[in-house]
C-alpha cells in the first residue's frame, strides 16, 4: 500500500536512497544522484512536512517518491499533450529493483493523483537512464522526447520527459 511518509521514517528512507545511489554508477539505471547532496535528509523532511513524500509499505518501506504540483520553469516550454491539472513525480525509487515494487508504487501514485484531482502525471529522467525509461514506458507513460532542463542538483541538461493522462 502507498501512504504518506512520516518524519520519524526519514532517516530510514534516506538510508535506503543512499544504498540505492551507491549501486547506480555504471548501471543502466543511473539517475546521477549524489549521497549527501541529492536527495538529502533536509529535502525529504521538507516533502514530509508538505505532505508530498509517499512510500510503498508492506510492513517495510519498499519504495518512495514525491508527488506534487512543483516543477521547474523549463517545463513551461515542453509541448505537453494531456490536459491538466498536472502532478509531478520526483525522486521515484524502488528499493528492491526487479521485485515489481516500482510498478506497485507507480500505480499507487496514479491513484493518489486521481484523488487529488490531477488530469495527468509528468516526470523526467536523465537521458541515458535506460532502465527508468523502459520502466515508465511499460507503465503506460508516453515518452515525449529529450529536452534541455536546468536542475540545480546536476550539471546534466539532457532529460527524457514522460506524461501519463489520468
Amino acid at each position: 500500500m502507498i501512504r504518506k511518509a512520516s518524519l520519524k521514517e526519514v532517516p530510514e528512507i534516506i538510508d535506503k536512497y543512499n544504498r540505492l545511489i551507491r549501486l547506480m554508477p555504471g548501471s543502466d539505471n543511473d539517475a546521477h544522484w549524489t549521497v549527501g547532496f541529492y536527495p538529502d535528509e533536509a529535502l525529504l523532511v521538507e516533502h514530509v512536512k508538505n505532505g508530498s513524500l509517499y512510500v510503498l509499505d508492506d510492513g517495510q518501506i519498499l519504495g518512495a517518491a514525491v508527488l506534487n504540483t512543483d516543477c521547474i520553469e523549463d517545463y513551461d516550454s515542453i509541448p505537453w499533450e494531456s490536459p491538466g491539472p498536472a502532478y509531478f513525480i520526483h525522486l521515484f525509487a524502488s528499493f528492491c529493483r526487479g521485485s515489481g515494487n516500482g510498478r506497485k508504487l507507480l500505480e499507487g501514485l496514479k491513484e493518489e493523483a486521481k484523488k487529488l484531482g490531477a488530469g495527468c502525471l509528468r516526470l523526467d529522467t536523465i537521458d541515458g537512464n535506460e532502465a527508468a525509461m523502459r520502466f515508465y514506458r511499460s507503465c503506460g507513460f508516453k515518452d515525449l522526447g529529450r529536452f534541455k532542463l536546468d536542475y540545480d542538483a546536476t550539471e546534466i541538461e539532457d532529460f527524457e520527459v514522460f506524461e501519463y493522462g489520468l
